[in-house]
């Protein structure tokens, strides 16, 4: 298989995600892959125009079996899949809820993390801008971060 067809099976595999929590200014999904739970936070700080996404992996420790959440990479080598799947439910999120713009942010210092989210965002900008959407990318006002923002192509400047 080619690099590339191997690229569009991945980026074609669908992990199915529930939605937790919808609110007018909250909403909350949730996929798992393998023993790992990742949940997807939507949060609004401006009447549902602005919103932020950040996620985050849960692993229960084989000890005490509780469950840990964290920012941090889980090192399974799933990052693809994780983010892709991440993607879908940006996706699904801006389609029902139509924000005008939609942040997050990727530590400058993990330089792997942010390449893969600028090559994915690449790769989705079509999609995304099917549905009325556009992504950019930079620095962010927050030190040492990069900064991805999806607006909505129709919003004010």
């Amino acid at each position: 298989m080619r690099a590339n067809e191997i690229l569009t099976e991945l980026f074609d595999t669908v992990i199915p995600f529930s939605w937790t929590k919808s609110t007018k200014q909250d909403a909350v999904a949730k996929f798992k892959i393998g023993e790992i739970v990742y949940w997807v936070f939507f949060n609004s700080h401006s009447n549902g125009e602005k919103w932020d996404v950040s996620f985050q992996a849960e692993i229960k420790n084989p000890i005490t079996k509780q469950a840990q959440r964290f920012y941090d990479a889980t090192g399974t080598g799933k990052q693809y899949l994780v983010f892709t799947t991440v993607i879908r439910t940006i996706e699904a999120f801006l389609k029902e809820y139509k924000p005008l713009t939609l942040i997050w942010h990727a530590d400058k210092g993990e330089d792997t993390r942010v390449e893969l989210y600028s090559a994915l965002l690449n790769r989705f900008k079509t999609k995304l801008n099917q549905i009325g959407y556009d992504v950019s990318s930079g620095d962010s006002i927050l030190r040492d971060y990069s900064e991805y923002v999806i607006k909505r192509i129709d919003s004010p400047s």
